[in-house]
């Protein structure tokens, strides 16, 4: 998430005028059509928050496939939930209340809760069909530790792995 109000539209532009591929974080502050038409014409690929509730989740992919120049989805197998983070409550670090929720807004039952729509839930590498079905994109999966869990997402239908630690 970048704190500037048009931050993930102007990182969208600038990666489009690079010639480089953009992806855009499930916990941006702006919306993913916002983001796609401000920059429209770059490589995209769209993070997936992997502990969604199932039905927003497939909301969102549905979303996301509409939008042509997103080319994937790009799960986080190892980051199922928002970490806490100390230095943030020490310093009362909190969101500035213009901020948006981006791409979650209307799935929200309490505007300030994201955790209305998290499951806990972990993701499996069974997810990715399920995700395929809905979106027909590429799925990249990000986040592997080990070459068994690499092959295991591959088997499950992977188009590519991102190693990323």
């Amino acid at each position: 998430m970048l704190l500037k109000m048009q931050g993930e539209n102007a990182t969208a532009i600038a990666a489009k005028d690079a010639g480089s591929a953009f992806v855009l974080s499930a916990w941006s502050n702006k919306p993913v059509e916002e983001v796609y038409h401000s920059s429209q014409g770059g490589l995209k690929l769209f993070e997936l928050a992997p502990n969604l509730e199932i039905g927003v989740r497939n909301k969102i992919l549905e979303r996301v496939s509409k939008l042509v120049d997103f080319k994937g989805i790009v799960v986080s197998c190892d980051a199922y939930a928002q970490g806490k983070k100390e230095n943030n409550i020490k310093n009362g670090f909190t969101l500035p209340p213009n901020m948006e929720k981006g791409t979650y807004n209307e799935y929200l039952k309490d505007t300030n809760d994201l955790g209305s729509i998290l499951t806990g839930r972990a993701f499996k590498f069974e997810d990715i069909k399920e995700i395929k079905k809905v979106c027909n994109l590429p799925v990249v999966v990000k986040g592997v530790m080990c070459q068994e869990d690499a092959l295991e997402a591959l088997k499950q239908g992977a188009d590519a792995i991102w190693v990323s630690n």
